[in-house]
């Protein structure tokens, strides 16, 4: 991992974090007390940690070492049991110790970091196969920027944290989305990274969560519920198993 990687990790929670928004969504979309839920991709922990705070049997899992480094010292410092995080491929996640599942959630756009739509197919098998009896849901939050021309970009509004802040611009570059990033930290010098992302066409993503088992496919602008569109680039995905 990258040097930029391991320095946003420090700063991950207080960059990105987990609003009470996007809890509430997940509550109404299965992660009950008691609920077994998965966050893939998780980070540093910080939606997990505030799920297994409302009684929710919730786990977290990423590729990133340095990432699960901290969310176990995080939840050491919460008096949650650090086990609860493992590093693990989101490809694998029907292979995840605590399967089965009622509820897998990937958000933050981090299946754009795949590097296919066969690898997004994978694992969206994969999360099928992990949840509950054939039952459970999946929630998918992420960037639809397919219309966006090539060599066009937009700049994404910066994130900001008391020590840090990271400028975010989208650069559509032939079929892929570059991902230009700079982080900030105070006292230190700036770094930037330069990511491609996988472009995911909304109706392409629904077909392949079907085509995974999914029986039921919703589709918002957000975790508000808003319609999709209206110049809205953030999607989130619901599919349902039945």
């Amino acid at each position: 991992m990258s040097d930029f990687y391991s320095v946003l990790a420090d700063h991950y929670d207080a960059l990105f974090g987990c609003d009470d928004r996007t809890i509430t969504f997940l509550i109404e979309e299965g992660a009950l007390p008691g609920a077994r839920v998965l966050d893939a991709a998780c980070g540093t922990g910080a939606c997990t940690r505030a799920l297994i705070g409302r009684h929710v049997d919730a786990h977290g899992a990423d590729l990133s070492t340095r990432m699960i480094e901290i969310a176990k010292e995080k939840a050491r410092d919460a008096g949650i049991e650090p086990s609860r995080f493992s590093v693990g491929d989101m490809l694998e996640t029907d292979a995840h110790p605590h399967r089965p599942f009622d509820l897998i959630f990937c958000i933050g756009n981090s299946i754009a970091h795949l590097d296919s739509l066969d690898a997004v197919g994978r694992f969206l098998r994969a999360a099928a196969r992990a949840l509950e009896g054939g039952a459970g849901r999946l929630v998918l939050q992420y960037v639809d920027v397919a219309t966006l021309e090539v060599g066009d970009s937009f700049e994404l509004p910066d994130l900001t944290a008391p020590a840090a802040v990271m400028r975010r611009t989208y650069h559509r570059d032939g079929s892929r989305i570059r991902f230009d990033a700079e982080l900030a930290v105070r006292g230190e010098s700036a770094q930037a990274i330069s990511q491609p992302l996988l472009i995911i066409p909304t109706a392409e993503l629904c077909g392949l969560v079907e085509e995974a088992g999914f029986a039921s496919v919703t589709v918002y602008g957000g975790f508000d519920r808003t319609p999709a569109g209206g110049g809205r680039w953030v999607r989130v995905v619901v599919g349902e198993l039945s």
